[in-house]
């Protein structure tokens, strides 16, 4: 069975190697030049995963021609101007996040080709306020997330979406004042969500603790170091 990972570089060394340890595959994203550190390789503004493929920015495409997967890989243009470093909102044009069928984005700076694949495969596309709204989600099932936004909450709830709503900071990242919960994790199995970092160290991580096991969720700290946003953690079938 194909374990393959998609990291950004700059998560902890000691992060990676407990991932190797546990038997996968990592496909590590290094920075691009078309977004501002430290976003430039987080995985998260360069890709969005839908249930059988992944819709990639081309700008990374490189990291992929030898990707042996089961998913249907879609190369994609951001649909902006490129001869600068993007900054916000231009750059977050992948940066959304799939729950169940449903698909949480900032809809104006959405890029076209993930609002037309979500359109054509039954996804209902849920708009946010939050342009950062993959960064911002921790997914826990098919119907059940964290997030520190209220934009988010919100709207998920509203839409059926069980919802722990949880302090904002205690997640780092550089240059900015802190980074988010979706930043530092992702479903490495179905039921094993994975933190780049030690989660138990985080003012809320009782109530995260309880919220994953309500839906068979097991945690799994990498390292015993604070929580870093290193723009998700995407696991590829």
């Amino acid at each position: 069975m194909n374990k393959t990972l998609v990291i950004s570089s700059t998560i902890y060394p000691e992060s990676k190697k407990q991932l190797r340890e546990m038997g996968y595959n990592l496909i590590e994203l290094n920075s691009y030049n078309i977004l501002e550190n430290p976003v430039s390789s987080h995985p998260d503004m360069f890709m969005t995963q839908f249930d059988n493929a992944v819709l990639i920015d081309n700008a990374v495409n490189s990291a992929f021609i030898n990707f042996n997967s089961n998913e249907n890989v879609i190369f994609c243009n951001r649909g902006v101007e490129q001869t600068k470093i993007l900054e916000y909102p231009e750059n977050i044009g992948f940066n959304c996040v799939k729950v169940g069928d449903k698909l949480i984005c900032n809809k104006k700076h959405t890029c076209k080709s993930v609002l037309e694949y979500a359109s054509e495969n039954g996804v209902q596309i849920l708009d946010v306020k939050q342009g950062y709204a993959k960064c911002s989600t921790c997914v826990v099932s098919d119907r059940a997330i964290i997030t520190e936004d209220e934009s988010i909450a919100r709207c998920a709830a509203l839409n059926g979406i069980d919802v722990l709503k949880i302090r904002k900071g205690y997640v780092l990242i550089s240059k900015y004042d802190y980074g988010f919960i979706g930043g530092c994790c992702g479903l490495i199995e179905k039921n094993l969500l994975a933190f780049n970092g030690n989660v138990f160290v985080h003012p809320d991580s009782a109530e995260i603790s309880e919220f994953c096991y309500k839906y068979s969720v097991g945690i799994v700290s990498l390292c015993d170091r604070e929580l870093y946003d290193i723009g998700s953690i995407f696991r590829l079938n």
